[in-house]
């Protein structure tokens, strides 16, 4: 079994990130249901460790991490380590 690209795994950060945002905005119009989450808990094909060494260097609002950790059922605290994190969009 091939490991994934870091180019794949970017890819695949970055779709997630856009479901996370596209889960954001149906929050706030309160039309998210946990079904949704779990949808894409079922979705998550990385381990935690390959999308947090995917995440490096990307800048992430506060409220971006909280969406991963959620989502992704990663560690906060790994992720705001990991990533460039601004107070942007802070909840």
């Amino acid at each position: 079994m091939n490991a994934p690209t870091p180019a794949a795994i970017l890819r695949s950060v970055a779709y997630r990130l856009t479901i996370a945002r596209k889960l954001r905005r149906a929050a706030r119009a309160k039309y998210l249901h946990i079904a949704d989450l779990r949808a894409i808990e079922r979705q998550n094909d990385l381990t935690p460790g390959r999308l947090l060494m995917a995440l490096a260097g990307l800048r992430l609002s506060t409220w971006d991490a909280v969406i991963l950790q959620r989502v992704l059922g990663l560690n906060l605290s790994d992720v705001f380590a990991t990533a460039g994190t601004t107070k942007a969009g802070a909840a």
